[in-house]
């Protein structure tokens, strides 16, 4: 179990309302003229999945009681985890994503994410280079 917010600060509203009427709350529906406050779908907005990019958004925090759930979850330490785990004989950003992957399950839920934006950011640029 990870802790992490949900992206509606009314998602117990909507719960309550399905719990009640078996309908999707406005929030959760597709954005449209009859309904401003709901979702963007990438369907709704002439997108293809095979044109989307890969991409990590973090929107949480690490609560304090994680540690107290998990006690081997914790922050990498530079000296230790990354600098004398980085294989110098490959691009610098790739060396210090697969050291973060050499210690991902140890890691805390926002260090977790920053692995995904790291390997997101370099497929990104990657896929920039080739054109």
């Amino acid at each position: 179990m990870l802790a992490m917010p949900m992206p509606q600060n009314n998602h117990l509203g909507c719960f309550h309302n399905w719990v009640l009427h078996r309908q999707v709350c406005e929030y959760y529906q597709p954005r449209g003229p009859a309904n401003p406050s709901g979702l963007i779908f990438p369907e709704h907005v002439g997108m293809e999945w095979d044109r989307l990019i890969n991409s990590i958004i973090w929107r949480g925090t690490d609560f304090s009681f994680l540690h107290k759930f998990d006690p081997t979850m914790r922050h990498p330490d530079f000296d230790m985890d990354i600098e004398q785990q980085v294989d110098l004989s490959i691009e610098k950003r790739l060396a210090g994503i697969q050291a973060l992957r050499q210690i991902y399950d140890d890691l805390v839920p926002r260090w977790k994410g920053v692995a995904w934006t790291a390997e997101a950011e370099l497929e990104v640029y990657d896929m920039r280079m080739l054109g």
